[in-house]
C-alpha cells in the first residue's frame, strides 16, 4: 500500500496534537506513522502517540556511493529514494525530501484514505496538517 504525507511539523508537540485529532476522527494508530531524519523526536513521538517512527538519514551505503559514481546525475538525494522506499509516490518523495532534510517531522497515512468505499472524499491530498497545528482544509 502506498502512503501519503498528512502533515509536516517543526516540533514533536505539533505532531502529537495532530495524532490526537486523527484518533478522535476514527483513525487507528497503526495507520499513522512518522518519518524523521534524526532521533531527537523519536522517543516522544513513540511514547506519546504510539505510532511507528522511521528514522532515515543521508548516510550512503557502499552500494549507493558506487551507484552515484556511475550516475549521470551528480547529486542524488537519498531522502527521495528512502521516502519512495517507504511507500510515497516518487513525485511526492521529491517534494517532501527537502522538508525532511530541513529536520521536519513527516506524518504519513495509507493512501487509501483519500476516498472511502463509496468514492466519497474522506481526506484529500491537499488536506494536510501544517506548522500552525490546524488542518488545512
Amino acid at each position: 500500500m502506498g502512503k501519503n504525507v498528512l502533515g509536516v511539523f517543526n516540533y514533536d508537540e505539533e505532531a502529537v496534537i495532530a495524532v490526537q485529532q486523527l484518533k478522535s476522527e476514527g483513525y487507528h494508530i497503526d495507520e499513522i506513522s512518522f518519518v524523521i531524519n534524526h532521533d531527537g523526536f523519536k522517543d516522544t513521538l513513540e511514547t506519546r502517540t504510539g505510532a511507528a517512527v522511521d528514522i532515515i538519514n543521508q548516510e550512503e551505503t557502499i552500494f549507493q556511493k558506487i551507484k552515484n559514481i556511475f550516475s549521470h546525475d551528480p547529486y542524488t538525494n537519498n531522502f527521495e529514494e528512502k521516502l519512495a522506499g517507504l511507500g510515497l509516490p516518487e513525485n511526492k518523495a521529491i517534494i517532501y525530501a527537502s522538508e525532511l532534510e530541513a529536520g521536519k517531522i513527516l506524518m504519513l497515512v495509507g493512501s487509501d484514505y483519500q476516498f472511502d468505499a463509496k468514492g466519497e472524499k474522506t481526506l484529500a491530498e491537499s488536506e494536510t496538517f501544517g506548522h500552525d497545528k490546524t488542518p488545512h482544509l
